[in-house]
């Protein structure tokens, strides 16, 4: 059973190559099932935010966006190197899976640094700023979970559709 897993596992890298693909550039408006959407944090502008609020936000909105661009042109030799030893002979599944476990460690610890300058800035904010942040966030959570309805609705119909 090991073998399989570490498949997974090295299938598992195109899922986070993906991931990186779909957030290469987070303030660009995506299409998606006939619609565009908005992917990234709004800028300090939208939120009403001014003065060294604005500054810093705006910052931390730049940092991302160059983290996100960087993940993205970094997946195409990630992807080029796993191809490459997944055809070879003597491909070892397991460093490939050791090596992308690395990246997404430190991938989350960058993450983790831009959501944790993001908090402490918040709590800075008064409460209407505030509010303007939860507000956006809880539109943005409502259509994931709109996004989630409909994935479930046609992953339904198509175990239906099977069954017929």
């Amino acid at each position: 059973m090991k073998p399989l897993n570490t498949i997974f596992s090295a299938l598992a890298v195109a899922v986070a190559l993906s991931g990186a693909v779909y957030a290469a550039d987070p303030g660009a408006q995506i299409p998606h099932h006939g619609g565009a959407h908005m992917h990234g944090q709004p800028s300090a502008a939208t939120l009403g935010l001014t003065g060294d609020l604005a500054t810093q936000w705006d910052a931390i909105n730049t940092q991302e966006k160059a983290l996100h661009k960087q993940q993205f042109s970094d997946g195409a030799s990630v992807l080029n190197d796993a191809i490459s030893q997944l055809s070879s002979p003597n491909d070892d599944l397991v460093a490939l899976a050791k090596q992308k476990d690395a990246r997404e460690d430190i991938r989350r610890d960058q993450e983790r640094s831009l959501r944790d300058q993001r908090l402490a800035l918040y709590k800075t904010m008064n409460a209407t700023q505030q509010t303007a942040v939860r507000t956006l966030m809880l539109q943005k959570l409502t259509t994931m979970q709109d996004h989630v309805a409909q994935m479930e609705e046609r992953a339904a119909a198509h175990a239906a559709a099977k069954t017929q």
